[in-house]
């Protein structure tokens, strides 16, 4: 018998009568393909996936703690977002509403996990420009903070667009992610602070 020949398939269902595998959360989107901007939205919604990319070479290459910190901050939000759609158990658009049934973070829409995702990582590095860049004058800052904000709202959009979620969770998502986001940066800021206070106290 030829095993790479074998055409002869395994029917999981019969086999598990419990298996209902789920689309891994984040990396599936459907689009239309005759569509440039769907297009152009898929990579909107996948680019969350990028900036953790970008957080990973970040730390391999300079071993900096920073990365490691924010990624932290993620974490909680990414919590946060699960706990909060398992309280509103609010559903997705019609279009996508079987979308993810067996997992409450795919099956419900409240609040857009990838709006509170860009909004925590836009609100974070926004007080990072504003307050911890210095070697920028306030148009660079602000023209910074504005090319932030459009990717948040970029990212929102496609959530919409691709039909994944209605414009109030995407709007809830952002809010969310946007509290986390200042939030974190204020207590990772006073969590650093600490350890010079007390120094500068020891050495009066």
């Amino acid at each position: 018998m030829n095993l790479f020949n074998d055409t002869t398939t395994v029917d999981m269902t019969k086999l598990y009568p419990n298996y209902k595998p789920v689309p891994f959360d984040n990396t599936y989107v459907l689009y239309d393909p005759q569509d440039p901007l769907s297009l152009i939205c898929v990579h909107l919604s996948l680019l969350p996936i990028y900036i953790m990319i970008f957080y990973t070479s970040w730390f391999l290459i300079t071993r900096e703690i920073e990365p490691v910190i924010i990624v932290g901050g993620h974490l909680c939000n990414e919590i946060a977002n699960k706990i909060v759609k398992r309280l509103f158990k609010h559903p997705r658009p019609e279009f996508h509403k079987d979308f993810g049934i067996g997992s409450y973070s795919l099956t419900y829409g409240m609040p857009s996990a990838h709006s509170q995702f860009m909004a925590f990582f836009a609100a974070y590095f926004i007080c990072i420009v504003m307050f911890k860049v210095d070697h920028l004058s306030m148009i660079g800052k602000l023209g910074g903070c504005g090319v932030l904000v459009l990717a948040m709202v970029s990212v929102a959009f496609s959530r919409v667009y691709l039909l994944y979620h209605t414009i109030p969770q995407v709007a809830v998502g952002i809010m969310i992610g946007f509290v986390l986001g200042l939030g974190f940066f204020v207590v990772s800021s006073m969590a650093r602070e600490q350890p010079n206070q007390l120094k500068h106290y020891l050495t009066g």
